[in-house]
């Protein structure tokens, strides 16, 4: 079917959506986890960092190679090769035995992912134009971040009820459920693919893969080694890999070769602003939800049903955000954004402050109560920022490069949850060795504010370039 033709029943659409909420839910279902692998399978806080961005950066590495082989061989074949994949992962991560299997479990996992990630924004490009197509990019973002923050609530609920004595196994399989409900309604998507025949460019592929990996692995496994030079490496060498892909994808262009990342797009403003957004914000956002995670459970106490239902008011807020994002655009216009970087500056402050308060009374426990109204206001504003962030940027770029952009900035989401959690989630798990667990969450809530702000920069930046034009 050719990319321009009409989508003529809208509701078949739903299988892309459950399959976003898949992706992301499989993240947030780590971060809930976490407490109990590492009591089950003893692995270290680096170990508990890889298993979380084992999953992310695969994901992130593939992501644009996926939407490529989507574009060449079919979305629909992709779209359910990755679900095959997603549920043959999904379990033989929950039967895991150790530490290194449960890691390399989740990096395919995150191969799988990514092979159906970048079909969904494509199909609906493809078969639909106008209203429908906004209302079904903003459905996408919207189930996806959904997803992120609900993996938390069922994922702790299914590790608590210890079904037949699975605890986090039980959680972890779960996955393969909602990818098996998807890949059901995946023979009602139309058959789309690009009428052109790139060729693919791998060796891009696993440049920037070898560079993604070692940055995680380094920013993972650094504190635990106590930066050894061996880790230090890592980084330098993940640091030289990005700017050694860079290099590739320049003189590939240049020669008119095909690219993963073409230069002459990412120095768009719409395309680099909008990287570096989702950047900022899904590393606080997945930093955020792992360090819940490890104090409340580690550190407070809290049955992993009981933390992950404390945030209940926190996913609340978000699909609250998410389902009105219409009207909340309309009604801030251009703003909206922005506006959402002001608000969750202000969540953030507050979150710090009833840290801050807990741990000088020493009243701790109580906390979980006191963060409640904050973590509410705070999933709102969350929503207001990501439900217009990927239709904002794709609104910007020429319709030639919207789908590649839409798998930039999905790439960059799930680079940002992986190093976010190994550079945020590390200087908690830090902090809350030698201070007040509570305190400790408290600064690092503080320094997130650091995102909120460049965000808020960014998103100026984006709205002035079009006012201009």
């Amino acid at each position: 079917m050719p990319e321009h033709t009409p989508l003529d029943a809208p509701p078949r659409l739903w299988p892309l959506y459950v399959a976003g909420f898949a992706a992301t839910y499989t993240f947030s279902i780590g971060n809930v986890a976490a407490p109990d692998i590492a009591a089950d399978l003893g692995a270290t806080p680096g170990e508990i960092s890889l298993v979380l961005g084992s999953f992310t950066s695969a994901f992130a590495t593939v992501l644009v190679l996926g939407g490529r082989l989507g574009d060449r061989f079919g979305r629909r074949r992709m779209f359910v090769l990755g679900l095959v994949g997603g549920i043959l992962t999904a379990i033989l991560a929950a039967v895991a035995p150790t530490t290194p299997l449960l890691i390399a479990a989740r990096g395919i996992q995150g191969i799988a992912a990514a092979l159906v990630m970048p079909q969904i924004l494509a199909t609906i490009q493809a078969t639909s134009t106008g209203i429908r197509r906004a209302r079904g990019i903003a459905t996408f973002s919207a189930t996806s971040g959904v997803g992120t923050a609900a993996g938390q609530v069922i994922g702790g609920s299914l590790i608590s009820a210890d079904i037949a004595g699975t605890g986090w196994r039980g959680a972890a399989a779960s996955i393969a459920v909602i990818c098996a409900l998807a890949l059901a309604g995946a023979r009602w998507l139309p058959a789309t693919r690009s009428d052109r025949r790139d060729a693919i460019d791998i060796g891009g592929a696993v440049i920037v893969g070898l560079a993604l990996a070692s940055l995680v692995f380094g920013l993972s496994l650094g504190p635990g080694q106590h930066w050894s030079w061996w880790t230090l490496a890592l980084l330098v060498g993940g640091v030289v890999g990005l700017a050694a892909f860079w290099r590739h994808q320049s003189v590939r262009e240049r020669t008119g070769r095909p690219t993963l990342a073409p230069p002459s797009v990412v120095r768009l403003t719409p395309v680099w602003a909008g990287l570096l957004m989702a950047l900022t914000f899904f590393g606080g956002f997945g930093a955020f939800m792992y360090e819940y995670s490890v104090l409340t459970q580690r550190h407070l106490g809290l049955t992993p049903a009981a933390s992950g239902f404390s945030l209940l008011l926190f996913v609340l807020g978000f699909v609250l955000a998410s389902a009105s994002i219409g009207h909340i655009m309309r009604w801030w216009g251009a703003l909206t954004m922005e506006r959402g970087a002001c608000l969750q500056l202000l969540g953030l402050v507050l979150v710090a402050g009833t840290c801050f308060f807990a741990s000088h009374t020493g009243s701790g426990a109580a906390w979980v109560w006191w963060v409640q109204a904050p973590v509410a206001f705070l999933g709102f504003a969350q929503g207001t920022q990501f439900a217009p962030l990927v239709s904002t940027v794709m609104s910007e770029v020429p319709h030639s490069v919207a789908g590649l952009t839409g798998g930039f900035v999905s790439t960059a989401q799930q680079a940002a949850l992986a190093l976010g959690v190994a550079t945020l989630g590390g200087l908690f798990v830090s902090l809350a060795d030698v201070i007040d667990p509570v305190a400790a969450f408290g600064w690092v809530v503080a320094a997130q504010g650091v995102t909120a702000v460049v965000f808020w920069g960014l998103a100026r930046r984006l709205r002035h370039e079009a006012q201009q034009d």
